[in-house]
Protein backbone atom coordinates (compact mmCIF):
# COMPACT_ATOMS: atom_id res chain seq x y z
CA UNK A 1 0.00 0.00 0.00
CA UNK A 2 0.81 3.59 -0.70
CA UNK A 3 1.87 5.51 2.27
CA UNK A 4 -0.09 8.40 3.42
CA UNK A 5 2.29 10.20 6.09
CA UNK A 6 1.14 13.60 7.50
CA UNK A 7 3.77 16.44 6.87
CA UNK A 8 5.95 17.61 9.85
CA UNK A 9 4.59 21.18 9.73
CA UNK A 10 0.89 20.00 9.93
CA UNK A 11 -0.91 20.14 13.53
CA UNK A 12 -2.81 17.71 15.19
CA UNK A 13 -5.89 16.60 13.04
CA UNK A 14 -9.50 16.47 14.34
CA UNK A 15 -11.55 13.59 14.03
CA UNK A 16 -12.15 11.87 10.69
CA UNK A 17 -15.59 12.86 9.71
CA UNK A 18 -18.00 10.40 7.16
CA UNK A 19 -17.36 11.12 3.54
CA UNK A 20 -19.58 9.94 0.95
CA UNK A 21 -17.83 7.69 -1.80
CA UNK A 22 -18.67 7.94 -5.81
CA UNK A 23 -17.26 3.88 -5.95
CA UNK A 24 -17.09 1.36 -3.70
CA UNK A 25 -15.32 -2.34 -3.47
CA UNK A 26 -15.65 -5.12 -1.30
CA UNK A 27 -12.26 -5.79 -0.38
CA UNK A 28 -12.57 -9.54 0.02
CA UNK A 29 -10.87 -10.36 -3.58
CA UNK A 30 -7.72 -11.20 -1.28
CA UNK A 31 -9.71 -14.37 0.34
CA UNK A 32 -10.98 -14.89 -3.55
CA UNK A 33 -7.47 -14.87 -5.25
CA UNK A 34 -6.18 -16.97 -2.33
CA UNK A 35 -8.95 -19.63 -3.15
CA UNK A 36 -8.27 -19.48 -7.23
CA UNK A 37 -4.11 -20.23 -6.09
CA UNK A 38 -5.22 -22.75 -3.32
CA UNK A 39 -7.51 -24.50 -5.62
CA UNK A 40 -4.87 -24.43 -9.05
CA UNK A 41 -2.55 -25.99 -6.03
CA UNK A 42 -5.09 -29.22 -5.72
CA UNK A 43 -5.87 -29.69 -9.23
CA UNK A 44 -2.62 -28.89 -11.46
CA UNK A 45 0.13 -27.76 -8.66
CA UNK A 46 2.06 -24.88 -10.75
CA UNK A 47 5.80 -25.33 -11.44
CA UNK A 48 8.42 -23.26 -9.59
CA UNK A 49 12.03 -22.20 -10.50
CA UNK A 50 14.61 -24.32 -8.92
CA UNK A 51 17.08 -21.35 -8.12
CA UNK A 52 14.47 -19.16 -5.87
CA UNK A 53 11.07 -21.30 -5.82
CA UNK A 54 9.05 -18.71 -7.47
CA UNK A 55 6.46 -19.65 -9.70
CA UNK A 56 7.37 -19.71 -13.62
CA UNK A 57 5.82 -17.02 -15.85
CA UNK A 58 3.34 -19.59 -17.48
CA UNK A 59 2.62 -20.52 -13.84
CA UNK A 60 1.74 -17.48 -12.95
CA UNK A 61 0.36 -16.05 -16.24
CA UNK A 62 -2.22 -19.42 -15.88
CA UNK A 63 -3.17 -18.09 -12.30
CA UNK A 64 -3.44 -14.28 -14.01
CA UNK A 65 -6.17 -15.40 -15.98
CA UNK A 66 -8.84 -16.50 -13.14
CA UNK A 67 -8.77 -13.81 -10.90
CA UNK A 68 -11.80 -11.02 -11.15
CA UNK A 69 -11.05 -8.04 -12.49
CA UNK A 70 -10.54 -4.76 -9.76
CA UNK A 71 -11.28 -1.17 -10.11
CA UNK A 72 -7.76 0.94 -11.45
CA UNK A 73 -8.11 3.27 -8.54
CA UNK A 74 -7.91 0.30 -6.29
CA UNK A 75 -5.12 -1.41 -7.70
CA UNK A 76 -2.88 1.80 -7.84
CA UNK A 77 -3.90 2.61 -4.01
CA UNK A 78 -3.20 -1.00 -2.30
CA UNK A 79 -0.31 -2.12 -5.31
CA UNK A 80 -2.95 -5.04 -6.30
CA UNK A 81 -1.81 -5.21 -9.88
CA UNK A 82 -2.86 -8.99 -11.09
CA UNK A 83 0.61 -10.60 -10.72
CA UNK A 84 0.91 -8.79 -6.83
CA UNK A 85 -2.32 -10.12 -6.26
CA UNK A 86 -0.65 -13.91 -6.92
CA UNK A 87 2.48 -13.16 -5.08
CA UNK A 88 0.47 -11.98 -2.41
CA UNK A 89 -1.71 -15.15 -2.33
CA UNK A 90 0.80 -17.37 -2.81
CA UNK A 91 2.95 -15.84 0.44
CA UNK A 92 -0.34 -15.93 2.77
CA UNK A 93 -1.39 -19.39 1.90
CA UNK A 94 2.53 -20.95 2.28
CA UNK A 95 1.78 -18.68 5.44
CA UNK A 96 -0.67 -20.91 6.61
CA UNK A 97 1.08 -23.72 5.42
CA UNK A 98 -2.25 -24.29 2.88
CA UNK A 99 0.08 -24.98 0.47
CA UNK A 100 3.82 -26.28 0.22
CA UNK A 101 6.58 -26.79 -1.95
CA UNK A 102 6.64 -30.62 -3.65
CA UNK A 103 8.10 -32.59 -6.36
CA UNK A 104 6.52 -33.66 -9.35
CA UNK A 105 7.15 -37.28 -10.39
CA UNK A 106 10.91 -35.78 -12.65
CA UNK A 107 11.19 -34.31 -9.54
CA UNK A 108 11.08 -30.81 -10.30
CA UNK A 109 9.51 -28.49 -7.87
CA UNK A 110 5.98 -27.43 -7.46
CA UNK A 111 3.36 -26.00 -4.78
CA UNK A 112 0.99 -28.12 -3.65
CA UNK A 113 -2.09 -27.82 -1.36
CA UNK A 114 -1.54 -29.51 1.69
CA UNK A 115 -4.02 -31.40 4.03
CA UNK A 116 -4.64 -28.41 5.80
CA UNK A 117 -5.45 -26.46 2.33
CA UNK A 118 -7.54 -29.12 0.94
CA UNK A 119 -9.78 -29.32 4.17
CA UNK A 120 -10.11 -25.31 4.38
CA UNK A 121 -11.20 -25.08 0.60
CA UNK A 122 -13.91 -27.69 1.47
CA UNK A 123 -15.60 -25.73 4.52
CA UNK A 124 -18.66 -23.62 3.59
CA UNK A 125 -17.46 -19.93 2.53
CA UNK A 126 -18.31 -18.31 6.39
CA UNK A 127 -16.39 -20.71 8.14
CA UNK A 128 -13.14 -20.30 6.27
CA UNK A 129 -13.13 -16.50 6.83
CA UNK A 130 -13.98 -17.49 10.75
CA UNK A 131 -11.60 -20.08 11.01
CA UNK A 132 -8.49 -17.30 10.09
CA UNK A 133 -10.27 -14.62 12.53
CA UNK A 134 -10.72 -16.94 15.36
CA UNK A 135 -6.71 -17.70 14.82
CA UNK A 136 -6.13 -14.15 15.62
CA UNK A 137 -8.69 -12.77 18.15
CA UNK A 138 -8.17 -12.17 21.60
CA UNK A 139 -7.95 -13.55 24.30
CA UNK A 140 -5.26 -15.36 22.43
CA UNK A 141 -3.64 -13.07 20.18
CA UNK A 142 -0.60 -14.11 18.61
CA UNK A 143 1.90 -11.50 18.08
CA UNK A 144 5.08 -11.82 15.54
CA UNK A 145 6.27 -15.40 16.78
CA UNK A 146 5.09 -18.94 15.41
CA UNK A 147 3.89 -19.98 11.80
CA UNK A 148 0.66 -19.28 10.66
CA UNK A 149 -1.16 -15.27 10.49
CA UNK A 150 -0.21 -13.88 13.48
CA UNK A 151 -2.40 -10.57 15.03
CA UNK A 152 0.57 -8.15 13.77
CA UNK A 153 0.98 -8.25 10.61
CA UNK A 154 4.81 -7.27 10.37
CA UNK A 155 7.87 -7.75 12.57
CA UNK A 156 8.18 -5.29 15.51
CA UNK A 157 11.49 -5.55 18.14
CA UNK A 158 10.43 -7.14 21.28
CA UNK A 159 8.38 -4.65 23.74
CA UNK A 160 7.56 -5.74 27.13
CA UNK A 161 3.75 -6.00 27.23
CA UNK A 162 3.08 -4.63 30.15
CA UNK A 163 5.28 -0.82 28.58
CA UNK A 164 2.91 -1.67 25.53
CA UNK A 165 0.76 -3.35 24.44
CA UNK A 166 0.45 -3.27 21.02
CA UNK A 167 -2.48 -5.56 19.58
CA UNK A 168 -4.90 -3.80 22.19
CA UNK A 169 -3.62 0.17 20.67
CA UNK A 170 -4.59 -1.42 17.14
CA UNK A 171 -7.94 -2.36 18.31
CA UNK A 172 -8.59 1.12 20.08
CA UNK A 173 -7.60 2.87 16.93
CA UNK A 174 -10.53 1.11 14.81
CA UNK A 175 -13.12 0.43 17.37
CA UNK A 176 -14.69 3.91 18.27
CA UNK A 177 -15.81 3.61 14.05
CA UNK A 178 -19.44 3.02 13.37
CA UNK A 179 -19.93 -0.19 10.86
CA UNK A 180 -20.82 0.63 7.41
CA UNK A 181 -19.93 4.59 7.93
CA UNK A 182 -17.03 5.65 5.43
CA UNK A 183 -14.43 7.66 6.47
CA UNK A 184 -11.46 9.29 4.24
CA UNK A 185 -8.35 7.03 5.15
CA UNK A 186 -5.46 9.96 5.29
CA UNK A 187 -7.87 11.61 7.31
CA UNK A 188 -8.26 8.46 10.15
CA UNK A 189 -4.50 8.31 10.05
CA UNK A 190 -3.71 11.78 10.56
CA UNK A 191 -5.89 11.82 13.37
CA UNK A 192 -5.17 8.52 15.06
CA UNK A 193 -0.73 9.49 14.87
CA UNK A 194 -1.49 13.18 16.61
CA UNK A 195 -4.20 13.75 18.43
CA UNK A 196 -4.57 9.38 19.50
CA UNK A 197 -1.02 8.39 19.19
CA UNK A 198 -0.10 5.90 22.07
CA UNK A 199 3.73 6.06 21.01
CA UNK A 200 3.54 10.04 21.80
CA UNK A 201 1.90 9.30 25.44
CA UNK A 202 5.02 6.92 26.14
CA UNK A 203 7.45 9.29 24.74
CA UNK A 204 6.17 12.23 26.75
CA UNK A 205 6.04 9.79 29.87
CA UNK A 206 9.64 10.70 30.68
CA UNK A 207 10.87 6.91 30.01
CA UNK A 208 13.46 6.20 27.51
CA UNK A 209 12.24 3.76 25.10
CA UNK A 210 15.69 2.54 22.83
CA UNK A 211 13.02 1.44 20.38
CA UNK A 212 10.98 4.85 20.45
CA UNK A 213 12.32 7.60 18.01
CA UNK A 214 13.49 10.81 19.77
CA UNK A 215 11.79 12.74 17.34
CA UNK A 216 7.77 13.88 17.58
CA UNK A 217 7.06 13.84 13.53
CA UNK A 218 8.76 10.08 13.57
CA UNK A 219 6.75 8.45 16.28
CA UNK A 220 3.95 9.82 13.63
CA UNK A 221 5.17 8.76 10.89
CA UNK A 222 5.79 5.35 13.05
CA UNK A 223 2.30 4.74 14.23
CA UNK A 224 0.30 5.65 10.98
CA UNK A 225 2.45 2.62 9.04
CA UNK A 226 1.59 0.29 11.68
CA UNK A 227 -2.39 1.58 10.98
CA UNK A 228 -1.39 1.38 7.61
CA UNK A 229 -0.02 -1.99 7.97
CA UNK A 230 -2.78 -3.42 9.75
CA UNK A 231 -5.77 -1.90 7.73
CA UNK A 232 -3.89 -3.70 4.48
CA UNK A 233 -2.49 -6.94 5.96
CA UNK A 234 -5.56 -7.43 7.80
CA UNK A 235 -8.48 -5.75 7.37
CA UNK A 236 -8.61 -5.63 3.49
CA UNK A 237 -6.51 -8.75 3.10
CA UNK A 238 -9.80 -10.65 5.39
CA UNK A 239 -12.67 -8.52 4.27
CA UNK A 240 -12.95 -6.28 6.96
CA UNK A 241 -13.80 -2.86 5.24
CA UNK A 242 -15.35 -2.09 2.37
CA UNK A 243 -13.01 0.58 0.10
CA UNK A 244 -14.32 3.48 -1.18
CA UNK A 245 -13.25 6.42 -3.77
CA UNK A 246 -13.91 10.07 -2.42
CA UNK A 247 -13.36 12.89 -4.15
CA UNK A 248 -9.97 11.34 -5.54
CA UNK A 249 -8.97 9.72 -2.39
CA UNK A 250 -9.56 6.52 -0.25
CA UNK A 251 -12.48 5.67 2.18
CA UNK A 252 -13.44 2.78 4.17
CA UNK A 253 -16.09 1.39 5.96
CA UNK A 254 -16.09 -1.07 8.58
CA UNK A 255 -17.33 -4.36 7.71
CA UNK A 256 -19.17 -6.84 10.48
CA UNK A 257 -15.88 -9.30 9.71
CA UNK A 258 -13.72 -6.19 10.76
CA UNK A 259 -16.15 -5.81 13.98
CA UNK A 260 -14.84 -9.34 14.56
CA UNK A 261 -11.77 -9.31 14.34
CA UNK A 262 -12.03 -6.53 16.48
CA UNK A 263 -13.97 -8.02 18.88
CA UNK A 264 -16.99 -5.71 19.16
CA UNK A 265 -19.82 -8.21 17.62
CA UNK A 266 -19.96 -11.77 18.08
CA UNK A 267 -20.93 -13.16 14.87
CA UNK A 268 -20.56 -11.68 11.35
CA UNK A 269 -22.89 -11.95 8.28
CA UNK A 270 -21.27 -13.78 5.10
CA UNK A 271 -22.71 -14.17 1.58
CA UNK A 272 -22.80 -17.99 1.31
CA UNK A 273 -21.55 -19.29 -2.19
CA UNK A 274 -23.92 -20.37 -4.46
CA UNK A 275 -24.44 -24.06 -5.15
CA UNK A 276 -22.62 -25.63 -8.35
CA UNK A 277 -24.77 -26.51 -10.60
CA UNK A 278 -22.86 -29.64 -12.20
CA UNK A 279 -23.72 -32.13 -14.96
CA UNK A 280 -21.62 -35.62 -15.27
CA UNK A 281 -22.20 -36.67 -18.88
CA UNK A 282 -22.02 -40.11 -20.16
CA UNK A 283 -18.79 -39.19 -21.96
CA UNK A 284 -17.01 -39.01 -18.65
CA UNK A 285 -17.60 -34.41 -19.39
CA UNK A 286 -18.48 -32.70 -16.10
CA UNK A 287 -19.79 -29.55 -17.37
CA UNK A 288 -20.41 -26.44 -14.96
CA UNK A 289 -23.40 -24.76 -15.47
CA UNK A 290 -22.46 -22.11 -12.76
CA UNK A 291 -18.81 -21.22 -11.49
CA UNK A 292 -17.58 -22.23 -8.58
CA UNK A 293 -13.85 -22.33 -6.84
CA UNK A 294 -14.29 -24.87 -4.30
CA UNK A 295 -16.12 -27.95 -6.80
CA UNK A 296 -13.48 -27.29 -9.14
CA UNK A 297 -11.24 -28.10 -6.52
CA UNK A 298 -12.98 -31.26 -5.37
CA UNK A 299 -13.26 -32.59 -8.43
CA UNK A 300 -9.87 -31.73 -9.39
CA UNK A 301 -8.28 -34.32 -7.11
CA UNK A 302 -9.50 -37.27 -9.71
CA UNK A 303 -10.08 -35.69 -12.98
CA UNK A 304 -8.62 -34.08 -15.85
CA UNK A 305 -8.65 -30.39 -16.16
CA UNK A 306 -10.15 -28.99 -19.19
CA UNK A 307 -11.22 -25.24 -18.51
CA UNK A 308 -12.07 -22.83 -15.91
CA UNK A 309 -15.35 -21.00 -15.42
CA UNK A 310 -18.50 -22.66 -16.95
CA UNK A 311 -18.47 -25.29 -19.43
CA UNK A 312 -16.56 -28.27 -19.74
CA UNK A 313 -14.22 -27.85 -17.00
CA UNK A 314 -13.00 -31.96 -16.37
CA UNK A 315 -13.12 -35.18 -17.95
CA UNK A 316 -12.91 -38.13 -15.85
CA UNK A 317 -10.56 -41.08 -17.54
CA UNK A 318 -8.44 -43.99 -15.59
CA UNK A 319 -5.32 -42.18 -15.75
CA UNK A 320 -7.38 -39.56 -13.17
CA UNK A 321 -9.03 -41.89 -11.24
CA UNK A 322 -5.15 -44.11 -10.76
CA UNK A 323 -3.33 -40.73 -9.97
CA UNK A 324 -5.95 -39.98 -7.37
CA UNK A 325 -6.17 -43.26 -5.88
CA UNK A 326 -2.11 -42.96 -5.06
CA UNK A 327 -2.89 -40.00 -3.02
CA UNK A 328 -5.28 -42.65 -0.71
CA UNK A 329 -8.28 -41.27 -2.51
CA UNK A 330 -11.16 -44.05 -3.01
CA UNK A 331 -14.17 -44.75 -5.36
CA UNK A 332 -16.89 -44.10 -2.55
CA UNK A 333 -15.22 -40.49 -1.87
CA UNK A 334 -15.05 -39.62 -5.49
CA UNK A 335 -18.33 -40.79 -6.24
CA UNK A 336 -19.73 -38.71 -2.88
CA UNK A 337 -18.17 -35.86 -4.15
CA UNK A 338 -19.61 -36.19 -7.91
CA UNK A 339 -23.16 -36.55 -6.45
CA UNK A 340 -22.69 -34.07 -3.91
CA UNK A 341 -22.02 -31.38 -6.98
CA UNK A 342 -24.61 -33.00 -9.40
CA UNK A 343 -27.67 -33.10 -8.29
CA UNK A 344 -29.10 -34.95 -11.39
CA UNK A 345 -27.06 -37.53 -10.39
CA UNK A 346 -24.13 -39.85 -12.02
CA UNK A 347 -24.83 -41.86 -15.20
CA UNK A 348 -24.64 -45.52 -14.42
CA UNK A 349 -21.90 -46.56 -17.14
CA UNK A 350 -19.70 -43.86 -15.43
CA UNK A 351 -20.66 -45.01 -11.47
CA UNK A 352 -19.46 -48.33 -13.00
CA UNK A 353 -16.23 -47.50 -14.41
CA UNK A 354 -14.90 -45.38 -11.47
CA UNK A 355 -15.68 -48.43 -9.15
CA UNK A 356 -13.53 -50.53 -11.48
CA UNK A 357 -10.45 -48.37 -12.05
CA UNK A 358 -10.35 -47.67 -7.81
CA UNK A 359 -10.70 -51.31 -8.00
CA UNK A 360 -7.76 -52.33 -10.34
CA UNK A 361 -5.58 -50.41 -7.84
CA UNK A 362 -2.84 -52.46 -5.17
CA UNK A 363 -0.39 -51.28 -2.90
CA UNK A 364 3.17 -53.04 -2.94
CA UNK A 365 5.97 -52.17 -0.48
CA UNK A 366 9.10 -51.37 -2.38
CA UNK A 367 12.28 -51.14 0.18
CA UNK A 368 16.06 -51.72 0.04
CA UNK A 369 17.53 -54.93 0.46
CA UNK A 370 21.32 -57.20 0.58
CA UNK A 371 20.77 -60.40 -1.41
CA UNK A 372 24.09 -63.09 -0.10
CA UNK A 373 24.20 -65.61 -2.94
CA UNK A 374 26.14 -68.37 -1.62
CA UNK A 375 28.18 -71.80 -3.79
CA UNK A 376 26.37 -74.33 -2.09
CA UNK A 377 23.69 -74.99 0.29
CA UNK A 378 25.91 -75.49 3.35
CA UNK A 379 27.34 -72.28 3.21
CA UNK A 380 23.97 -70.70 2.85
CA UNK A 381 23.16 -72.35 6.27
CA UNK A 382 26.61 -70.86 7.59
CA UNK A 383 25.23 -67.39 6.64
CA UNK A 384 21.72 -68.12 8.49
CA UNK A 385 22.95 -69.01 11.73
CA UNK A 386 25.45 -65.89 11.61
CA UNK A 387 22.75 -63.72 10.45
CA UNK A 388 20.02 -64.86 13.04
CA UNK A 389 16.69 -63.16 12.70
CA UNK A 390 18.35 -60.23 10.70
CA UNK A 391 18.22 -62.81 7.53
CA UNK A 392 16.05 -64.51 5.27
CA UNK A 393 16.41 -67.85 2.83
CA UNK A 394 14.64 -66.73 -0.23
CA UNK A 395 16.24 -70.08 -2.23
CA UNK A 396 18.15 -72.67 -1.18
CA UNK A 397 21.58 -71.09 -1.73
CA UNK A 398 19.76 -66.95 -1.60
CA UNK A 399 19.89 -64.91 1.89
CA UNK A 400 18.48 -61.86 2.26
CA UNK A 401 19.46 -59.23 4.88
CA UNK A 402 16.37 -57.20 5.67
CA UNK A 403 18.24 -53.89 6.87
CA UNK A 404 20.99 -52.97 4.59
CA UNK A 405 22.30 -51.26 7.66
CA UNK A 406 23.14 -54.37 9.63
CA UNK A 407 25.65 -55.43 6.73
CA UNK A 408 28.75 -54.35 8.05
CA UNK A 409 27.64 -56.10 11.32
CA UNK A 410 26.74 -59.38 9.61
CA UNK A 411 29.97 -59.40 7.43
CA UNK A 412 31.92 -59.18 10.83
CA UNK A 413 30.43 -62.29 12.07
CA UNK A 414 30.54 -64.18 8.80
CA UNK A 415 34.31 -63.56 8.92
CA UNK A 416 34.71 -65.22 12.49
CA UNK A 417 32.83 -68.26 10.76
CA UNK A 418 35.14 -68.49 7.87
CA UNK A 419 32.72 -66.71 5.07
CA UNK A 420 34.18 -64.35 2.86
CA UNK A 421 32.19 -61.64 1.26
CA UNK A 422 32.96 -59.78 -2.27
CA UNK A 423 31.07 -57.21 -3.75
Amino acid sequence: MKHFDRHPAEPASPAPRPVEPEATCSAGFALDDMLIVLAACMVEPPRLRSNDLALFARARETLVALLAPLPEWVEEVFTASPVQRIERAVHTLRLLSFVEVGNDEAGRPQLAATRWGREWIERPAKERVKRLLDSLKSPSRRRAEGGGLNFLPYDWPTIPSHEFDEPTAIVTAFQDLPPGIFFDLVEFLRHRSTAANPLLALARSGKRYYWLPGVVEQIERLWTRRLLGFFGDRLVLLGGVRLGKSGGGISFALTDVGQYLLDQVNDFTFAEELAAEVVVQPNFDVVFLTPSIPTEAALGRFAERLGTGVGTLFRITRRSILTAAATGLTAEQALATLRQAAPKGVPDNVAREIASWFGQCRRVTLRPAVLVRCPDVETARRVLAAGGKSVTLLTDTVVELHDPQAKPALLRKLREVGVFASE
